[in-house]
């Protein structure tokens, strides 16, 4: 994605991670994009009109109580590996673009004050 895309954009983040360095560059939370599985074509997810900087997204009939830093759950996998994983981890799999371009974790609209989250044209495509 070339950089003047994202100069000046609203985007979608996930601000509670833990911090991880990207390029020798500390990074505290993530940008999400929607594309084609086939990666042809990412893009921003967009807030929608009128919305500002610190705008919370919300999913209609779950309290928002977000943690400071998602914790890690360590495991063993099926082959006995060990894993790590936060919630945001598990949660990336069902996260998703619908056919009208909406974001959504499962069936749930990224939501905000003004309405709903979208990306610009994909559709029935997937978040990163």
């Amino acid at each position: 994605m070339p950089i003047e895309r994202l100069q000046n954009a609203l985007v979608v983040c996930i601000v509670n991670l833990k911090s991880r360095n990207l390029a020798k560059v500390p990074s505290h939370g993530m940008v999400l994009c929607g594309e084609y599985k086939d990666g042809s074509v990412i893009e921003l997810l967009e807030p929608p009109a009128g919305s500002k900087a610190g705008d919370v997204v919300t999913f209609e009939g779950f309290e928002r109580c977000p943690l400071p830093q998602l914790k890690e759950t360590k495991f063993k996998d099926a082959e006995g590996k060990k894993v790590t994983q936060t919630a945001w981890d598990r949660t990336l799999s069902s996260l998703n673009v619908s056919g009208e371009g909406v974001a959504r974790i499962g069936e749930l609209v990224f939501t905000t004050a003004n309405g709903k989250v979208t990306v610009p044209t994909v559709k029935n495509g997937i978040i990163k």
